[in-house]
């Protein structure tokens, strides 16, 4: 009996070991299935960048001229009608956008005078339809030899200048709906609210400037050009734009406006509008304008912010960014000669052409022909 027993309890803890065994053997093959199997694929980090325009310049004939940045439209909105000012929906430096509802007049008088208009149009209705009723009557008895012809000659004029006075009173009506809109303002267009010169419950006359707006994608810089050098400017040249509070910025700029007489300031006006807008330029802000006086390339230069340009074991470089999709692109390491450093940036003798893109931030974690994101 005892060894029977034994015979058991052996039994029982051999097979323990022999289902651990397959146990773990089992384990060991997932564990080798999984390893062996395809690694997931890991997501690539896609960086964002700024970025800014290489641009040309010429050492000897370079002129640089001081202006001053300003809104390319600006509007300063009014009434049409007089009245009191009932409600003002906008504050100083509010961005809007086309049609947004800025002011309102009281318009209770004007209200009054439509539904008088619209009640004065139906009582001509009506009189239309008696002048027409009563014509058709005289018309008949005319045919039957019962009135004369002046009397049908009378009813025929008096439907007629019932009409008229019908057609008369239905302007007037849609006159008086037109006005309607008169007392309340909206903005024609995109803008920032840059004045406000009127508040609620003033009495606002007739063209009575309301609110100023000022377009916010369309700055140009105005700038005044002594007699010596306005024959050397063209339209449609470019110039390069900068401000002393965007440090180690340049914006690339187009002549569209040449004064042809003299300004108060014993300068002729130029106007250049500015091809990419910053976020940080405002209307009011000094600007230095550069203009190159002449088409002579020998002596020229690329120029390109200072905190673009990187140093290796190769020698300086630069990332310039080519457009792939909206909003995406790729990052392509050169090699570029360095020149000079001045307060604009770096002179780029060679390595890199006019209109390319560089990278401004961020190029110590930038790589060739890596993905990136542009940002606004």
């Amino acid at each position: 009996m005892t060894s029977q027993l034994i015979n058991m309890i052996q039994s029982h803890f051999f097979m323990k070991i022999k289902i651990y065994m397959v146990f773990s053997l089992c384990s060991v093959l997932l564990m080798l299935f999984f390893s062996c199997s395809e690694p997931v694929e890991q997501k690539e980090t896609i960086r964002p960048v700024r970025y800014q325009e290489v641009v040309r310049f010429n050492n000897e004939k370079q002129r640089t001229f001081s202006g001053v940045s300003e809104s390319g439209t600006e509007a300063q909105l009014s009434f049409r009608v007089s009245g009191v000012l009932k409600s003002i929906k906008v504050i100083l430096g509010q961005k809007i956008n086309k049609n947004h509802h800025i002011a309102s007049i009281d318009d209770s008088d004007a209200i009054l005078d439509y539904e008088k208009a619209v009640a004065a149009q139906k009582n001509t209705q009506v009189q239309v339809e008696t002048a027409k009723s009563n014509l058709e009557r005289v018309k008949g008895l005319y045919e039957n030899n019962n009135v004369s012809l002046s009397e049908y000659e009378a009813a025929k004029n008096k439907f007629a200048a019932a009409r008229s006075d019908y057609s008369a009173s239905q302007k007037n009506t849609a006159l008086k709906k037109r006005e309607l809109g008169y007392y309340k303002l909206y903005s024609p267009m995109d803008g920032i609210i840059v004045s406000k010169d009127v508040n609620e419950n003033e009495n606002v006359s007739t063209g009575q400037a309301i609110v100023k707006i000022n377009s916010e994608n369309d700055i140009q810089i105005v700038v005044g050009i002594p007699e010596k050098y306005i024959s050397k400017i063209k339209k449609d040249t470019t110039a390069i734009v900068t401000f002393s509070t965007l440090a180690e910025k340049f914006f690339k700029g187009i002549v569209t406006e040449i004064s042809y007489s003299i300004s108060s300031s014993s300068t002729y006006p130029v106007k250049i509008n500015l091809l990419k807008i910053d976020k940080d330029i405002r209307p009011g802000m000094p600007a230095n304008v550069s203009f190159t006086m002449g088409s002579n390339d020998k002596n020229s230069f690329f120029l390109v912010p200072s905190n673009c340009v990187g140093e290796d074991n190769n020698g300086n470089f630069v990332f310039t960014v080519e457009p792939e999709q909206k909003g995406f692109g790729v990052v392509h390491k050169k090699i570029v000669q360095v020149e000079n450093l001045t307060d604009k940036g770096f002179q780029i003798l060679s390595g890199v052409n006019e209109g390319d893109f560089v990278v401004t931030s961020g190029i110590d974690k930038m790589a060739d022909n890596k993905k990136v994101k542009f940002l606004k």
